[in-house]
């Protein structure tokens, strides 16, 4: 078998000749494969197919070294938080881009501290709290304001930021990060109350999705800008080179560059643990009946309301009778009037259980007896 290839960068053409014997004949060998090229002189030259393929590997593992698109030139987001540093202060733009960024925060803070006056529900089904685990990883995918305020600061520096485009000011560049970063937090605050709060599945989802709109409505005003829906001003202003002109990985020194992505990836890793702590702690609550009430003041009536012949089972730790005994009794209801208070100790199908205290001080009964003041006075 001949093969024939040309090598531009070494302007010679090259014949290679594959010399292999038989598998049937006597004395075969799969090591006897030999393989050999020549030039156009007939001279021997050395194999090439294994020098080919280490440069292939050398550039293989070069790409492999460019991690986390580090060498890739990037952009400032399509947003139109980026309007706080790309336009002037006096401008349409800077002006729409803080009635944005107020409506969102506003928005967040308004479900937020309509969520801290509800109460933490007493219990929850299977479905729900398996539900709860999984939105807290749907919430960190779908939140992207941290990571993309931190990347920005990793890779656009001062320097690089002015080489650029000299004319921005680095600080309000920083502040609009700044503005992205709270508001993930807010986001992400938000989203906690919503799971520990919530008492079905699509209740979970719904909302959450509701606060992803919330956060993305910086991305939709840019978009609807883009297409000239909110004038020429804000159109212009989406089409300034800023947004289509890409900035190069910066370099660092002394390992800042990998301490900077093993930041980024802690962030992640410290929001996870937050939200599990939480979720493990009211979950450990709710099942030990820390929500229940209590105690409660029951008032049935005033005895009106009766009940005959009505069949009263007492349970088998009964005090005051046999254990399991049933009984044929007039119930009045008012008889039951009283406070009564949880025992954490039992349940009923799942249920608490409250126990009759005493009307007069409220201690259990047959358990605890106050000390009467029996002392006579003129």
């Amino acid at each position: 078998e001949m093969h024939c290839m040309t090598a531009s960068s070494l302007k010679m053409t090259t014949t290679s000749i594959s010399i292999a014997q038989d598998p049937e004949s006597p004395g075969f060998n799969e090591n006897s494969f030999n393989e050999k090229s020549f030039n156009e002189n007939g001279q021997e030259t050395p194999p090439h197919t294994n020098n080919t393929v280490a440069e292939m590997g050398m550039l293989i593992n070069g790409t492999d070294d460019a991690k986390d698109g580090e060498g890739n030139e990037i952009n400032f987001p399509e947003s139109s938080h980026s309007f706080l540093f790309t336009e002037p202060v006096k401008s349409i733009p800077f002006v729409f881009s803080l009635l944005i960024a107020s409506m969102t925060y506003a928005c967040l803070c308004i479900a937020l501290f309509d969520n801290a006056n509800k109460a933490v529900p007493v219990n929850v089904s299977s479905c729900v709290r398996a539900a709860q685990y999984m939105g807290i990883l749907i919430a960190l995918l779908m939140e992207e304001e941290i990571p993309t305020a931190l990347f920005l600061l990793k890779r656009i520096s001062k320097p690089i930021l002015h080489s650029k485009f000299p004319e921005l000011c680095y600080w309000k560049f920083v502040g609009s990060c700044i503005l992205r970063f709270s508001m993930g937090y807010l986001f992400l605050a938000n989203v906690v109350a919503i799971l520990v709060l919530a008492e079905n599945v699509l209740e979970i989802f719904y909302d959450v999705l509701a606060l992803q709109f919330l956060q993305q409505l910086d991305d939709i005003a840019f978009s609807v800008s883009k297409i000239e829906v909110l004038g020429k001003t804000m159109y212009l202003a989406t089409m300034t080179p800023y947004f289509t002109t890409g900035f190069k990985r910066q370099k660092t020194r002394f390992g800042i560059g990998k301490r900077i992505k093993f930041f980024l990836k802690g962030v992640y890793l410290v929001n996870l643990l937050i939200f599990l702590s939480v979720m493990i702690y009211v979950s450990i609550k709710q099942i030990r009946g820390d929500y229940q009430c209590p105690s409660y003041t029951v008032g049935f009536g005033k005895g009106d309301e009766v009940w005959e012949e009505a069949y009263v089972h007492y349970p088998d730790d009964s005090k005051q009778y046999p254990g399991g005994t049933t009984l044929t009794l007039s119930l009045v209801f008012s008889n039951f009037n009283g406070h009564y208070k949880l025992d954490k100790s039992r349940t009923s199908e799942g249920r608490p259980i409250y126990v009759e205290q005493t009307k007069s001080d409220r201690t259990p009964f047959d358990t605890e007896k106050t000390n009467f003041n029996t002392s006579v006075f003129p």
